[in-house]
């Protein structure tokens, strides 16, 4: 939810062309993350122990990442062989 949010504050400070207000969600979500790993993880630790540590090996932080670097590559592929295609 946080960085659903995040996302959508970050499109809007693009819309406005704002970069003070780039600047204040980038810093949030920096924020965030550090709030996130001092306070939850501990939290999750405690209440799920060996089983939470296990998850945490297996997931990254930041789920999104795999996938948008997938999509990423898959973008800048297409583009960069339909501009040699056009040359």
């Amino acid at each position: 939810m946080v960085f659903g949010m995040n996302s959508i504050y970050l499109s809007f400070s693009i819309y406005l062309n704002s970069l003070p207000a780039l600047i204040f969600v980038i810093i949030f979500l920096l924020l965030v993350i550090a709030y996130f790993k001092l306070t939850e993880e501990k939290r999750l630790l405690r209440d799920f122990g060996e089983e939470y540590l296990e998850y945490k090996r297996n997931v990254p932080m930041m789920s999104v990442s795999e996938p948008l670097c997938d999509f990423l590559d898959f973008l800048f592929t297409n583009l960069s062989a339909q501009c040699i295609l056009k040359v």
